[in-house]
C-alpha cells in the first residue's frame, strides 16, 4: 500500500503542484486541507502517513492551534514550512515536534529527499 501524504497549503496552485509531486514520487494524496480547520476536521476521521503543513494562512493567521489539535490525534510525521519565521513562532513550532522545517519557496527535490527521509525511518 502506499504511503498518504496529507497537504495542508491555503495557496491552490502551491497545494496542486505539491499534489502533482506527491503522486509522481509514488505516494499517494488522500486530501488537500485550504486550512488549519479542514486539516483537524479530515484528520479526526481519517490517517495519514505525513503531514505537510504551511504553518501560514494568507490571511496572516497561523495554523499552529490547528496543528496543536492534529498532534493529538495523530503520530503522523510533520514537514513544516513557511515563508516567514520569527523567535516565538519558531518556539511554538519546534513544540509541535517537525521532523523538518522548510523555508518557501523550496526546490522540489529539497522536498522529495526530506519526505523521503521522513516516511522512510
Amino acid at each position: 500500500m502506499k504511503k498518504q501524504i496529507l497537504i495542508i497549503e491555503d495557496e491552490s496552485l502551491v497545494a496542486m503542484d505539491l499534489q502533482m509531486s506527491i503522486l509522481s514520487w509514488g505516494y499517494e494524496c488522500p486530501f488537500i486541507a485550504y486550512n488549519g480547520r479542514e486539516s483537524y476536521l479530515w484528520i479526526r476521521k481519517n490517517s495519514t502517513d505525513l503531514i505537510l503543513a504551511d504553518l501560514f494562512q494568507n490571511n496572516g493567521k497561523n495554523n499552529i492551534p490547528y496543528l496543536k489539535k492534529i498532534r493529538k490525534h495523530s503520530k503522523a510525521p510533520m514537514i513544516i514550512f513557511s515563508s516567514v519565521m520569527d523567535e516565538k513562532i519558531l518556539e511554538k513550532t519546534l513544540k509541535l515536534m517537525p521532523r523538518c522545517f522548510l523555508f518557501k519557496p523550496w526546490h522540489n527535490h529539497e522536498l522529495k529527499i526530506n519526505v523521503d527521509l521522513v516516511l522512510k525511518i
